[in-house]
């Protein structure tokens, strides 16, 4: 139905989400909504809130921004689980897709991905305040949709909280930034215990990319001594935009897969910034162990959910 002056509501279900799933297990009773809004792009999302009396700090609200074409239910159903393991934690969570995603069809000014999600994230933004939803807004993405995150972050004040998840970093990186990322994973997964016996699986029955990997060590090779023309490394705009949000107090959870190729970007480009900013406060680093790029293992799935829901509690108690 159309709500006059507002988005365009779906039916409100009250039903508590216990033990069809392990990970759904002691989340109390909550609402969710499909709504539709947006001025460019008809946008389609799911808010989930609490049923819980109001609690006497305010809460900010989560946005769960789309993982590369994966629509709103995100990796392996990743935002379905963080979004009622938040709500169940008193907090609301919006989790929507980007117009030409899901169920949300493409902006009709073809507007470039990088401005569109900052847009589209504002409009989010703008909905949840209308509604009175929240005041302050925390923005959380896994691959891709961590840096739109910091994007949308860095463009709107309102937002007060970063979760960057296995963050590749920006879209377009340098074939130099490439390769040094790759032999630095091949690297580390071949030498890390945790990888050991697969790692040595796949080499004794040559089960890899060979191509792939002798590509990678070529290149790095040839750029060594990048020449006077080489492009500008995307790493240095990424650092700048980490340290404006956090500068601006903005609290920063990075989250990195122990078997992710992100984890070896963020080390390599970012690694000293990273380790300043975490020393200020400003920014945790967490790395779960084993885990690969989308959470194929309940367990890993588990954890960070788990993760997220200690990071998020931490945002009201600072705020006490």
């Amino acid at each position: 139905m159309a709500l006059a002056g507002g988005p365009r509501q779906g039916p409100r279900s009250t039903a508590a989400h216990r033990g069809n799933r392990p990970l759904d297990r002691g989340i109390r009773a909550l609402n969710e909504v499909a709504l539709v809004f947006g001025g460019k792009s008809e946008l389609l999302g799911v808010l989930s809130e609490p049923t819980a009396e109001p609690r006497q700090e305010s809460r900010p609200a989560f946005l769960l921004l789309n993982a590369g074409t994966v629509g709103r239910v995100g990796p392996n159903r990743l935002y379905v689980k963080l979004a009622r393991s938040l709500a169940a934690r008193g907090f609301p969570v919006l989790r929507f897709d980007f117009s030409g995603v899901g169920d949300s069809p493409p902006r009709a000014d073809h507007l470039p991905l990088d401005e569109s999600t900052v847009d589209e994230v504002r409009e989010a933004v703008d909905l949840l305040e209308e509604r009175g939803t929240a005041d302050r807004f925390v923005l959380l993405g896994i691959c891709s949709g961590g840096y739109f995150a910091l994007r949308a972050a860095c463009a709107d004040t309102r937002v007060s909280g970063l979760a960057m998840i296995n963050c590749s970093g920006p879209l377009e990186v340098t074939d130099r930034e490439i390769a040094r990322t790759l032999v630095r994973h091949y690297r580390r997964i071949a030498l890390h215990s945790s990888f050991r016996a697969k790692t040595l699986r796949k080499l004794l029955t040559l089960d890899f990319d060979r191509r792939g990997v002798l590509e990678a060590v070529r290149t790095q090779w040839t750029s060594a001594r990048p020449s006077a023309g080489a492009t500008r490394p995307a790493a240095l705009d990424l650092e700048a935009d980490v340290r404006t949000v956090c500068r601006r107090g903005v609290r920063t959870l990075f989250i990195h897969s122990e078997g992710d190729v992100g984890l070896d970007y963020m080390q390599l480009y970012l690694g000293a910034a990273i380790r300043e900013l975490s020393g200020s406060g400003s920014l945790q680093f967490e790395v779960l162990p084993r885990a690969n790029h989308v959470f194929t293992l309940t367990a890993h799935q588990a954890q960070l959910v788990e993760s997220v829901g200690r990071w998020a509690v931490s945002l009201v108690r600072e705020d006490v």
